[in-house]
């Protein structure tokens, strides 16, 4: 909770800052995007389309399940390289 707290408690934030708390909260632990929604207090389409996709493209986050994008299941984890 502590790492979400800078983009949680404000309405808009830099796109860096949502990177870095985002890396940071994905280190920890595998987080589905519900997890995410309710962490950073953020919409999940918005979250999915604006701030996962492009991470995933740049592999700084990888998907739980890679083979299978949909699994009801899903997590984000920060890539280790």
């Amino acid at each position: 909770m502590s790492l979400a707290a800078p983009v949680a408690s404000s309405k808009r934030v830099s796109g860096s800052e949502m990177r870095r708390v985002l890396l940071a909260l994905c280190a920890r632990r595998a987080l589905t995007l519900e997890d995410l929604e309710r962490l950073l207090k953020r919409n999940g389409e918005y979250l999915s389309k604006y701030c996962l996709r492009p991470l995933l493209k740049k592999h700084k986050i990888r998907l739980r399940y890679p083979t299978r994008p949909n699994h009801p299941q899903q997590a984000y984890i920060t890539s280790s390289s």
